[in-house]
């Protein structure tokens, strides 16, 4: 569910006591010591629009997370070694074929 500063309940509460409403005190009341970890999407849409940020998920762009566009290497994909084994197994398969056939 999407919510405004307007309609959010967190807010209203956080202006009754006269705290600030930033991003951080309404992480702090809403969530306590309890914060999601990591933070996740999830997590960022339950946060009022007004006060998201999404600076920390990776996309192409933003050069504090996309890795990309920097001197961090992507890491490699799994090896699977299944794949490499059929090939070789293939090459070692006898198919009913004598070596000695040629001398015949």
């Amino acid at each position: 569910m999407t919510t405004t500063l307007e309609t959010n309940p967190i807010v209203k509460w956080l202006e009754e006591l006269k705290i600030p409403v930033t991003r951080q005190s309404f992480i702090d009341l809403n969530w306590g010591d309890n914060v999601p970890d990591p933070w996740n999407a999830e997590a960022e849409y339950e946060i009022p629009e007004e006060l998201r940020d999404w600076s920390w998920l990776p996309h192409p762009g933003n050069p504090e997370t996309d890795y990309a566009s920097s001197d961090i290497p992507p890491e490699p994909p799994p090896d699977d070694d299944d794949d490499d084994d059929d090939l070789e197994d293939e090459e070692d398969a006898d198919y009913g074929e004598d070596e000695d056939e040629e001398d015949k």
